[in-house]
């Protein structure tokens, strides 16, 4: 891995950037790392065509972003964009924004040990845009299971607590046929430290985001971290 590949991973850049370079700035009397990138497509989509151009007009004057906080420094991007005149309707526009500040939140999503503000303030963005980026990719996700594992595991004693009619049923017939159950560990060892390690993470979620407001993004939340291996390579 190159220099400026192990750039682009620690300050989760898109593989398609080009740094051009790397300095420190003095910011609001604060020392800074500025990160200087630009667009590595050759060619963008016309936004009034759709149709592909690679001829570049001209390049605009470079902004400057608030990014990231990395390392006890507060990171900054200078965006160089470019004008481009479209081949087929001779039509001149500028390229999109290429920078994707999200791919770092949801990065930071996934550890379960990291409050909503806390990442809101590293990203520099509000609590609402964290939750709404969340809500946004994962806003295809299933709502119900339709397929169970071999193994279901579960705390008895919560699921007394937990109200539920059906969950209340299953906890009495584990206590109904312990005897047998415990006899089948004989041949196939299986442990309940999955679920107790399971309780204690998602115990963990709650206790650092001190509490949600609704059932329903603290759900989103655990479902986000728990199956945070599979979606790892669609981010």
């Amino acid at each position: 891995m190159t220099d400026t590949q192990m750039v682009k991973k620690l300050v989760a850049l898109e593989p398609d950037l080009d740094i051009l370079n790397i300095e420190e700035a003095k910011i609001k009397e604060k020392i800074s790392k500025v990160i200087h990138v630009s667009n590595g497509k050759k060619r963008v989509r016309c936004i009034y065509y759709n149709k592909y151009t690679r001829n570049v007009h001209d390049k605009l004057k470079p902004i400057t972003i608030k990014y990231l906080d990395i390392a006890g420094y507060t990171t900054y991007l200078k965006v160089y964009k470019r004008r481009f005149n479209c081949s087929n309707c001779s039509k001149m526009f500028t390229e999109e924004n290429f920078i994707n500040g999200n791919k770092k939140i949801l990065m930071d999503l996934r550890e379960y040990n990291l409050s909503l503000t806390y990442i809101a303030e590293h990203n520099n963005v509000s609590d609402n845009t964290i939750r709404n980026v969340l809500k946004k990719y994962m806003k295809n996700y299933p709502r119900h299971i339709r397929t169970l594992p071999s193994v279901v595991s579960f705390d008895e004693f919560i699921c007394r607590e937990s109200k539920i009619e059906e969950m209340i049923e299953a906890s009495n017939t584990i206590d109904n046929w312990l005897p047998y159950i415990v006899n089948s560990f004989i041949d196939k060892r299986l442990t309940n430290g999955f679920t107790e390690g399971l309780n204690n993470k998602i115990k963990v979620i709650k206790r650092i985001g001190f509490g949600y407001k609704t059932f329903s993004f603290f759900r989103l939340r655990l479902l986000y971290i728990l199956n945070s291996k599979k979606m790892k390579n669609s981010i």
